[in-house]
């Protein structure tokens, strides 16, 4: 069974940590990582509110007229 991944950091090394394998990210790696997470993330809360938002509209159509 595959677990989460997860990050790994200490003093010596940032990896991302994916069952039992490690995996080594330089800086630069982790931060580019970081970035994608958040943007990916948030494209989705947009999204999800939009959906929100169009049935909230559908469903409130009626009150309008």
């Amino acid at each position: 069974m595959l677990s989460d991944p997860s990050v790994v950091s200490s003093d010596t090394i940032f990896a991302l940590q994916v069952g039992r394998r490690k995996i080594p990210l330089s800086p630069a790696a982790g931060f580019d990582l970081a970035q994608n997470l958040i943007r990916g993330a948030t494209r989705r809360m947009i999204r999800e509110e939009a959906d929100r938002t169009a049935v909230f509209n559908v469903l409130h159509a009626g009150d309008r007229q």
